[in-house]
């Protein structure tokens, strides 16, 4: 953890707290820390106010990870019950119920795989405006145009974000295997790594899967179907404990993929609409980078659309804030 960065994002939400400005945006990279809160968190509930917590993405199981997260860094003295009574957490589609006034609003982008549009948070906000006396917001960018704002580096470790790679193809990618990513393909094997290979669709899953399994296979690649409606746990079964190259031909991207160490990412089709930017900032984001082997992220596409070149881009800002302070270790 950077205890520096840590605390001098305590002053400045504590500087801006104490002004009469209403909202406060921070930017940062997804998977931040929620640490940031603690400070303002313990102030607010220790003077007898109310906090409402809104989840930017309705995650049930990772929500209430984060939660319990929260709770450890309020302060021990404070009753639980006292606790609890003062900060409500929802989900961000729950915010029209909210007719409470609460001393302060976080809404928090960073923490959940989010998939929710700037727009859609902006309204959520405007939504509640009226019932709060102060808001933050914290996400990837600056999506309210009102009040004060200021961007933090990454702070659990001082590894850089995987930046996506782009590879151009005309082959067809349900038909055949490009070459230049066959040649990545055998150094996963080689170096025994774990490789989501991301497909937009149900249909495109069943064509990737058949056809790369018959290719991979004879590299004796083992490769599994892994669909958006089945649990994580039937991965998790298969990951742990195998020591061998695993591919996992996939058509869902989210928080599960925090919990593959060492994940490689292949995203196929990458120029089609359903990989928004938001989507693959937050794929690349999600990898857990634990061995000296660096990990990939790779969209493989006919064009390079819109969104693609704006989650690479977004994610070099954030790589090269952390060189310009000096933060990366390489």
């Amino acid at each position: 953890m950077n205890y520096k960065e840590l605390s001098n994002t305590f002053k400045k939400i504590n500087k801006w707290y104490g002004k009469k400005t209403k909202v406060l945006s921070i930017k940062t990279r997804p998977f931040n820390t929620v640490e940031i809160f603690s400070n303002i968190i313990n102030k607010v509930v220790g003077r007898e106010s109310n906090i409402l917590y809104v989840f930017c993405s309705k995650k049930e199981k990772y929500a209430y990870e984060k939660q319990n997260e929260l709770y450890e860094y309020i302060n021990e003295t404070i009753e639980k019950e006292k606790i609890e009574s003062k900060i409500k957490f929802i989900f961000i589609d729950e915010i029209n119920k909210i007719d409470n006034l609460y001393d302060l609003v976080i809404f928090d982008d960073i923490s959940l795989f989010s998939k929710s549009s700037n727009k859609y948070i902006r309204e959520a906000i405007e939504d509640i405006y009226w019932n709060c006396n102060k808001i933050i917001v914290y996400a990837s960018e600056y999506i309210f145009p009102i009040g004060e704002k200021f961007e933090i580096n990454y702070m659990p470790s001082q590894e850089p974000m995987i930046e996506p790679r782009l590879m151009n193809t005309r082959i067809k990618l349900e038909q055949d295997i490009p070459l230049s990513l066959f040649e990545y393909f055998k150094w996963f094997k080689e170096n025994k790594r774990i490789v989501l290979i991301v497909v937009p669709s149900e249909d495109k899953l069943n064509k990737v899967y058949n056809h790369y399994y018959n290719i991979l296979k004879e590299l004796n690649i083992r490769v599994v179907r892994y669909s958006k409606n089945q649990d994580f746990s039937f991965i998790k079964e298969i990951i742990d404990g195998y020591s061998d190259a695993l591919f996992i031909v996939t058509n869902n991207c989210g928080q599960y993929i925090k919990n593959i160490p060492d994940v490689n990412i292949i995203m196929l089709f990458a120029d089609d609409m359903f990989y928004s930017y938001k989507k693959i900032l937050y794929m690349c984001a999600a990898i857990n980078v634990k061995s000296n082997i660096h990990s990939e992220a790779i969209m493989v596409s006919r064009e390079v659309s819109e969104e693609m070149d704006k989650a690479k881009n977004m994610a070099r800002s954030f790589n090269k804030n952390l060189w310009e302070r000096q933060y990366l270790k390489y």
